[in-house]
């Protein structure tokens, strides 16, 4: 059974590689080359960041109250991710860092609070986190 601690393991490693891609991509890939239709590395990184602002939300109140309920993200990905698109697009480079060093912050902050909920809660968090991590590197 997967844990918290595993989750913010899987975290780290895959933020690490996603820093490592980014730092090793030229300034004209970076900024220009667009990925999956229109998106900047730029709006993936954005991107990436909204989602752990949005997920640290469910577990924040998973935390208080003891019941995972998905992020409403989950409901309608194609809508969160034009949105998410679209509201950062002009955002420059030090921004986006900044907007992915604060919203990891947050979901490693709500990650620490749900240590203490029961095995079985923990693990369907850890696996919920853990696919994200795939899904960041």
């Amino acid at each position: 059974m997967k844990t918290m601690a595993d989750a913010m393991e899987a975290l780290g490693e895959s933020r690490s590689a996603l820093f490592d891609a980014i730092d090793d991509l030229p300034d004209e890939v970076r900024d220009d080359e667009r990925w999956y239709g229109e998106w900047t590395v730029k709006d993936i990184v954005c991107h990436i960041a909204a989602w752990e602002e949005s997920f640290s939300l469910a577990l924040e109140a998973t935390a208080a109250d003891g019941i995972f309920e998905r992020p409403a993200i989950h409901e309608d990905a194609g809508a969160f991710n034009e949105r998410t698109s679209h509201a950062y697009h002009f955002a420059d480079w030090e921004d986006a860092e900044d907007f992915l060093d604060e919203s990891r912050q947050l979901l490693m902050s709500a990650m620490l609070d749900c240590i203490t909920l029961a095995p079985e809660i923990q693990a369907t968090l850890a696996d919920e986190l853990t696919i994200e991590a795939a899904h960041e590197a």
